[in-house]
């Protein structure tokens, strides 16, 4: 399958240049996404080869805070941003770390420093989600109308707001917003029936998914049907 071939190109560009910077990073990628030890290991081999290797850099940062290093994490995901201000997904992995380490007014002023470098819908939806995790849900609503506004043709951000009015437990105004919703808001709304219906028809087309397969065997428990999941 595509695992394999990927792991063979993966096993060969190691075998030409194991010291390049760049592919111990996607050797690292390759572990992590595989679940394959190591991949800690390779992040930090591709940063000793290249400090400046700035997706290396991220990769390790978050590895670190999955595994409980929190000054580590947050020395390297301040640093990935360093190396590359122009990214938003650079102040978003740092956004994320912070608002679940309840760092409240770290995440306002990095919000703050967000909306004045960028001014697209995704920085909005970017910003909303960081507030959202912090607690401020109606300035987050009013960012991802804004979000919406700006790119009336891009449903994700429809679907976020109706995911975020859907935790406030307003159905019936998530429903307006997106019609049909993803199978995983329709989990969240507690129609399982349904989500059964829809992940069952997914895992034709996506057998290896195991984020459904997890949901769906959560959906049989919740409906009385143990043996399924």
């Amino acid at each position: 399958g595509d695992t394999v071939a990927a792991g063979r190109a993966v096993n060969r560009a190691v075998e030409l240049d194991a010291g390049l910077s760049e592919v111990q990073e996607v050797l690292g990628r390759y572990r992590w996404l595989n679940g394959v030890a190591g991949a800690g290991s390779a992040w930090q081999h591709a940063v000793d080869l290249n400090p400046s290797n700035v997706e290396a850099v991220g990769a390790l940062g978050y590895w670190h805070w999955v595994q409980g290093h929190i000054a580590e994490a947050e020395v390297l995901l301040r640093r990935a941003l360093e190396l590359d201000p122009a990214s938003l997904s650079r102040y978003a992995d740092l956004g994320n770390f912070l608002a679940h380490e309840a760092r409240v007014a770290e995440v306002r002023e990095l919000t703050g420093s967000i909306q004045q470098r960028f001014g697209s819908a995704e920085s909005y939806r970017v910003i909303a989600r960081l507030l959202d995790l912090v607690g401020y849900t109606d300035e987050s609503i009013a960012w991802l109308v804004r979000a919406r506004n700006a790119d009336p043709e891009n449903p994700v951000y429809a679907w976020a707001l109706a995911e975020l009015f859907i935790d406030l437990g307003d159905f019936e105004t998530a429903r307006r917003l997106d019609p049909e919703p993803s199978p995983g808001l329709v989990l969240k709304m507690g129609r399982y029936e349904e989500f059964i219906d829809q992940a069952e028809a997914l895992l034709f087309d996506e057998p290896d998914n195991l984020v459904l397969r997890y949901l769906l065997a959560f959906a049989y428990n919740v409906t009385g049907r143990p043996e399924l999941a």
